[in-house]
């Protein structure tokens, strides 16, 4: 059985936690997939690809044309975005116009 979505950005939430609390200068480079970023962020995998190829969030792209994001900078990013508030936590349903 797969785990839920839910229980996918849970687990991705708790390793952040333990990314920061235990980040050295000595720590390997922790790698997040597009599908990490766009489940912790809420948003699609293209909204995330949109961002980096912006440059608005740090990427690494690979020879073989996968985006690859350093997880410790994607945390702070996401931390400074929860305590500000400018991040979408869920997606919004289009307005439909009933007139």
């Amino acid at each position: 059985m797969t785990p839920s979505v839910p229980d996918k950005r849970i687990a991705l939430l708790r390793e952040i936690r333990s990314l920061t609390e235990e980040a050295t200068n000595d720590t390997p480079a922790r790698l997040f997939s597009a599908e990490q970023v766009a489940l912790l962020f809420g948003v699609s995998e293209r909204t995330v690809r949109i961002w980096a190829n912006k440059n608005w969030i740090p990427a690494i792209r690979t020879p073989s044309g996968h985006w690859k994001f350093p997880a410790l900078e994607i945390a702070h990013i996401y931390e400074i975005s929860v305590q500000q508030g400018q991040f979408p936590s869920r997606r919004r349903s289009k307005q439909v116009n009933t007139d």
